[in-house]
């Protein structure tokens, strides 16, 4: 015998980055502002990639997504913009090896 199931009704546009990430956007605009202050010490050519990578402009989902994530556990510090920028910086980092191996 066949079962039924019902389906709860699907919204009919999903909801996108910008909503999504709408609570934590001006923790997001700090995050921006730190990855760019970032590259300080390097060799001309390492800076300039970096600061290339840097400047287009990402859309920050796991940054974003870390923050909704510490703010939904309660996460009262100080460190979580920085945490986050930290977690770009690494993305950005495999992206500027993954250009360079290819």
């Amino acid at each position: 015998m066949a079962r039924e199931y019902s389906t709860l009704p699907r919204p009919s546009v999903l909801p996108g980055p910008a909503e999504i990430f709408a609570p934590v956007s001006r923790k997001l605009r700090s995050v921006d502002r730190a990855l760019q202050s970032w590259p300080g010490r390097a060799s001309p050519v390492l800076l300039k990639m970096a600061r290339q990578t840097v400047s287009k402009q990402g859309k920050l989902i796991r940054p974003g997504i870390l923050l909704l994530i510490t703010g939904h556990l309660g996460y009262k510090g100080k460190n979580d913009t920085i945490l986050a920028a930290a977690v770009e910086a690494i993305h950005l980092a495999s992206l500027i090896h993954d250009d360079i191996i290819d």
